[in-house]
């Protein structure tokens, strides 16, 4: 069993792995599509980054979420990348990639100023059983807001937020297949996730 999960990008951003309230002892990791892969089980596996300052995107008022992502149950309202909550007001969301609420199907990116959200949904993306490869970016300088499929854009929207951090550490948990609180989590298997903080070109998809 890990207990850690390492940043591999020198950044600092570890985490912790989270296998059950009780601490499950048995392994979780899987054959990747990069090496190795986190399996994680939608009912209380997932990965634990706290609250680091290093993940805050309102100073560079831009990022991308890169990862390899095989759910293995299609289910709504499930956490992929998450910072602070994923069903709340403006006030209380920071920036997420998850699964759509009520579409098992559709993938979903947030963003919010405080005051305002930008949802960016796609129907049709999430298929069972198959690595697909998800970015998403947030451009706050050119004011859109992208979702890509194995390297090919599968939608875009406008957006006017100016990224903020939320006025609370609630708003900063941070955590990977599940909520910012651990809730809510994917049923599959999870791999090289990415967290940049500017907006990556299509060429760099």
């Amino acid at each position: 069993m890990f207990t850690n999960v390492a940043d591999t990008s020198g950044q600092g951003n570890n985490g912790s792995l989270i296998l059950s309230t009780t601490g499950n002892t048995s392994t979780t990791t899987v054959p990747g599509r990069l090496g190795q892969a986190l399996n994680v089980d939608g009912v209380n596996d997932y990965v634990k980054l706290g609250t680091p300052a290093g993940l805050a995107m309102n100073a560079t008022n831009s990022f991308t979420i890169s990862a390899w992502i095989k759910l293995s149950l299609l289910a709504a309202n499930k956490g992929i990348f998450v910072r602070g909550f994923m069903n709340s007001s403006a006030a209380n969301t920071t920036y997420h990639l998850a699964v759509d609420a009520s579409t098992a199907s559709t993938l979903r990116g947030r963003v919010s100023d405080g005051t305002t959200v930008t949802t960016l949904s796609t129907p049709n993306y999430l298929v069972a059983r198959v690595w697909i490869h998800t970015v998403l970016v947030f451009d706050g300088s050119a004011d859109t807001f992208t979702v890509y499929k194995d390297g090919v854009q599968a939608s875009t929207t406008a957006t006017t937020v100016n990224l903020w951090d939320g006025d609370a550490a609630t708003d900063r948990n941070t955590a990977i297949a599940a909520s910012g609180s651990g809730t809510a989590g994917i049923t599959g298997d999870i791999d090289d996730v990415r967290i940049y903080s500017r907006a990556l070109s299509a060429a760099e998809v």
